[in-house]
């Protein structure tokens, strides 16, 4: 689109007539950073002129190019320019924020085979220092409420550690451990008979497990 503009000089009442394309920015807004990784932006303006960028929280975020460097965690704002030519006037500033957080783990301690009928705590800890949660994919198996374990059947327990982040922290990556729950059996064992030397005797005995016993 052209833009015409006129300024009447007081002095000799001529006119200075100014024309011009007027363009736009189009900045594809940044997804949230990791603290220690450079991230690179895109931006394009309508001419096909080159779009600069500067930093308006240099504390946050600095840039060089189109490549932003996190200084720290909280949040980045970037502003697109583009300042014209003889042929397109001055696009209008675009500015986009997001958010930069360090990034964090999960440590989560493999719980030991449990006995059906008991509760075991598990123990896992966030780099970050936020609570971490805990949610089991074998509900038939086992269920967890803070970081409880019940059984409820033999099997496979398997349970999974979670920290979603905050203002300052990006989620951590899921944690899943998998444990036995078994249950407990007794063995019966018939008392042999005295036995003669040279004669044999067979032995009778029953696990409540149903499993076979050996002697």
């Amino acid at each position: 689109r052209t833009y015409v503009r006129t300024d009447l000089d007081a002095g000799n009442g001529d006119y200075a007539i100014e024309c011009g394309l007027l363009q736009t920015i189009t900045f594809d807004q940044p997804a949230e950073q990791t603290l220690g990784s450079d991230a690179n932006l895109t931006a394009t303006a309508s001419s096909g002129l080159a779009v600069s960028f500067t930093s308006d929280t240099p504390a946050i975020c600095t840039v060089a190019g189109a490549t932003v460097t996190p200084q720290s965690t909280g949040t980045c704002i970037i502003t697109s320019t583009q300042a014209g030519d003889a042929t397109y006037y001055a696009a209008s500033d675009v500015a986009r924020s997001f958010a930069i957080k360090s990034a964090q783990t999960i440590t989560f301690d493999q719980p030991t085979d449990l006995t059906l009928g008991n509760n075991v705590d598990l123990t896992a800890t966030a780099s970050s220092g936020l609570a971490v949660s805990f949610t089991s994919s074998t509900g038939a198996v086992c269920t967890v409420a803070g970081n409880t374990v019940t059984s409820q059947s033999a099997g496979t327990c398997t349970i999974t550690a979670s920290q979603a982040g905050n203002a300052n922290f990006l989620a951590a990556a899921d944690v899943a451990r998998s444990f036995a729950i078994k249950g407990t059996q007794t063995i019966t064992f018939d008392q042999p008979t005295d036995l003669t030397l040279g004669n044999n005797v067979d032995l009778t005995a029953t696990a409540s497990s149903g499993l076979a016993v050996s002697f």
